[in-house]
């Protein structure tokens, strides 16, 4: 598959494409693993996050700025480090945003454009979309925000998405792990080495609930995870000529075929063991969630 060629011309006039010389180091015959984030104050560590995919095998990265005014000189940086084989800058622009209505989820969205997790879904079906087109194809997309890393398995990135191309995979949901800083810094993915275990891997003892405590008690809401806890995925991109996917989470991006398809092929994988699917720990799509446990229960990536 092609990927987005170093010099080739922007097709609109809101996406621009790194001139650097630092491209992928996936090869021609691997299977090209991209993500997509929409992206906004991005100054700290911004050059270490792309750096990390890279590094990792990534081919790819689609990245949305929101406000790139605000970003503009963390957007030149990029640029004139990595390739445009590599990276491509889409600015929030009435020009994209003209392309968003010919999405499937326009309609869904359109009264909510405002609000930033609506703009997310809408910026993540677009790239899904260019996803498809020769110049930028791609075999998976994920979505992560730039305070988030993917760490793959131990055997590497493209071992792992071979086995789930085996396994006919067509979407991998993975556990989150949260950091917890031990001070304060502005360079989080070079200070950070304590994460909190997801609440389902806690040991059921009461060393383990007095840890859980320990940290919801430090919030009004008493939460033991400060932000999410249900995951985020990769979706494999279907053929030129398939329907478009339009996600409606951020966390779980479904695969265009129709539910029963999704059920009945076992098509849904995850790295969550299933009883924490099973106790409802994914609370912000559990409704989701019930054709992965039902239809594919929790199939091991390992």
């Amino acid at each position: 598959m092609a990927g987005a060629r170093a010099g080739a011309p922007a097709p609109a006039p809101f996406l621009q494409r790194g001139s650097g010389k630092l491209g992928p180091l996936c090869g021609p015959s691997d299977i090209r693993v991209a993500l997509v984030s929409t992206l906004r104050d991005v100054e700290d560590q911004f050059l270490q996050w792309l750096e990390w995919f890279r590094l990792i095998g990534f081919a790819h990265l689609f990245l949305y700025f929101d406000d790139p005014d605000q970003d503009e000189a963390a957007i030149a940086a990029a640029r004139s480090t990595y390739s445009g084989e590599f990276v491509s800058f889409a600015l929030n622009s009435p020009e994209l945003r003209k392309e968003w209505m010919s999405l499937r989820s326009w309609e869904k969205f359109s009264p909510f454009t405002d609000d930033r997790m609506c703009r997310q879904l809408l910026n993540i079906a677009h790239a899904l979309k260019r996803a498809r087109e020769p110049d930028e194809a791609v075999d998976w997309m994920f979505h992560l925000d730039h305070d988030e890393l993917f760490l793959p398995p131990p055997h590497g990135l493209q071992a792992h998405f071979q086995h789930l191309e085996a396994g006919n995979c067509r979407l991998c949901l993975y556990q989150n792990f949260e950091a917890a800083p031990q001070s304060h810094t502005l360079t989080p993915f070079l200070d950070v080495s304590y994460f909190k275990v997801p609440s389902g891997r806690v040991s059921k003892t009461p060393l383990g609930a007095a840890g859980m405590e320990f940290w919801a008690q430090r919030t009004k809401a008493h939460n033991y995870f400060l932000y999410y806890d249900n995951g985020k995925s990769a979706v494999k991109i279907p053929a030129q000529g398939s329907e478009d996917i339009a996600p409606t989470s951020v966390h779980v991006l479904y695969p265009p075929n129709n539910f029963k398809e999704f059920i009945v092929g076992n098509m849904g994988w995850t790295t969550f063991a299933e009883h924490e699917l099973s106790a409802g720990v994914l609370r912000l799509c559990t409704c989701n969630l019930v054709f992965i446990r039902e239809g594919c229960p929790a199939k091991s990536t390992k």
